[in-house]
């Protein structure tokens, strides 16, 4: 093969290719795989409207369920004949319909859009729907002349042909149950009458409102009623008890949901103090070496061992609280390890952490104190000659094992509260009662309730 002859056949691949990317990888192979999708659609859409048919005429909600679930078939076919339509309008619909698989396809699937659009629906009205689900289901069988409209709409440009089913009316019939008897408004009013001699029998009622269903056993609920107001009163009384910061009023209002709940007392308890749990404090452990500075810098990504320091914001006197925790000697554990400190730059002076004197659970602490902190401030801590690090020899580009120092900087971030004063309170309320609704629910009926 020639160099030319080469060069020609990859600017023919590279046209090839890029011709791919404009029209798509393969336009027919797509557009069989659409139409197949399809076919299987349709299979989905027929199971679905078979369903429909075999409960359409019962009593209940099931029918409505089917009806939803035969729309959301009818919405899938559509969104395949939309597409379809698409594809066929741009510049690859002539080889699209000169292949022999697309065009065998086609015609399996014009025979199902057919079946589809054809059919009687007479079959499919819903007989007996509940009267407090007539609005949705009034609304799913709405969707269904102008979902089977547009995929009529795209038959001439899909099949080539006329299509047959233009201007057929496809109306779904809903029915309301005339003999069913919707028991929620009843099932409010039987535990209303059983609660009628208590002074705050609107707290039954509340919950009745919350609980009663549609098909409820009335008389099992007015008996459980009876029985349980022997020994219940229509409030729930319940008491939580809770802190607020010391100097601020309380609103017990704050605290009480105006629609079902009610104030019965609330009073003051003990002034304590509790942690602070947005204490300001920042956290440092020995992070990368840096040739420049000769030292190890500090890092804020810390893991459960070793050493740590702790840096907490200025306390009222404006000092700041540091403590250190796991430092030893890298040479020798039983040596002193030594501290410098600085605050804004300026040194102010060292500690010395002994192995045996000064620690607390492994960890020293001490004050910075000669210096008055203000928000923003810089501390430092130098250690000298505690932190065993491995770097790079700039001569060999060997690394080597050596002591270093470790730096740590930061930056007080504000003040620190260590502990938060708070007042205790006790609130009592009157709230809707749990059992109401356990009682309603134990009462939901087994058949029918009928009038």
């Amino acid at each position: 093969m020639t160099k030319r002859s080469g060069l020609a056949m990859a600017l023919c691949s590279i046209a090839a290719l890029t011709a791919m990317i404009l029209t798509g990888c393969n336009p027919v192979g797509d557009f069989h795989d659409l139409v197949e999708g399809g076919n299987e659609a349709l299979l989905k859409e027929d199971m679905a409207f078979r369903q429909l048919k075999s409960s359409a005429p019962a009593r209940g909600e099931a029918a409505i369920s089917d009806l939803s679930g035969w729309v959301g078939t009818l919405n899938n076919l559509k969104t395949v004949m939309s597409t379809a339509n698409e594809k066929l309008s741009g510049k690859a619909a002539q080889k699209i319909r000169a292949s022999q698989a697309v065009q065998t396809a086609l015609s399996r699937f014009k025979s199902g859009i057919d079946e589809v659009l054809g059919r009687s629906y007479a079959d499919a009205g819903l007989k007996l729907v509940p009267p407090w689900r007539m609005g949705d289901a009034q609304a799913i069988a709405m969707q269904v002349p102008n979902t089977l409209k547009a995929i009529g709409s795209y038959y001439q440009a899909i099949f080539s042909a006329t299509n047959p089913y233009a201007g057929r009316s496809f109306t779904i019939d809903v029915q309301q149950d005339e003999a069913i008897l919707d028991t929620y408004q009843g099932c409010v009013e039987k535990v209303e009458m059983a609660a009628r001699g208590q002074a705050k029998s609107n707290y039954c009622v509340n919950a009745a409102r919350a609980a009663c269903g549609h098909q409820i056993d009335l008389g099992c609920v007015q008996g459980k009623m009876m029985g349980a107001l022997a020994n219940n009163i229509c409030p729930d009384v319940k008491t939580f008890d809770f802190t607020i910061p010391a100097n601020e009023p309380f609103n017990p209002n704050a605290h009480i949901n105006g629609g079902t709940e009610e104030l019965k007392e609330w009073k003051y308890g003990r002034i304590v103090t509790e942690p602070n749990p947005d204490r300001n404090v920042a956290t440092f452990c020995p992070g990368q070496f840096n040739p420049e500075a000769k030292a190890v810098m500090s890092s804020m990504s810390c893991y459960g061992y070793g050493p740590k320091v702790r840096i907490y914001g200025y306390n009222q006197d404006r000092h700041v609280q540091i403590e250190i925790e796991g430092v030893k000697h890298a040479n020798d554990p039983r040596k002193d390890v030594k501290v410098n400190m600085y605050a804004e730059g300026r040194y102010v002076g060292q500690h010395v952490i002994r192995p045996d004197y000064g620690w607390n659970n492994n960890v020293y602490t001490f004050m910075i104190t000669e210096s008055a902190f203000q928000y923003n401030s810089m501390v430092r801590l130098e250690f000298l000659d505690m932190v065993d690090v491995d770097v790079t020899d700039q001569a060999t580009g060997q690394l080597r094992h050596k002591t270093a120092h470790w730096v740590v900087d930061a930056q007080i971030k504000g003040e620190d509260v260590p502990f938060l004063t708070k007042k205790e309170v006790r609130l009592t309320k009157y709230m809707p009662n749990a059992w109401v609704g356990g009682i309603v629910r134990s009462c939901a009926a087994q058949a029918p309730v009928l009038k």
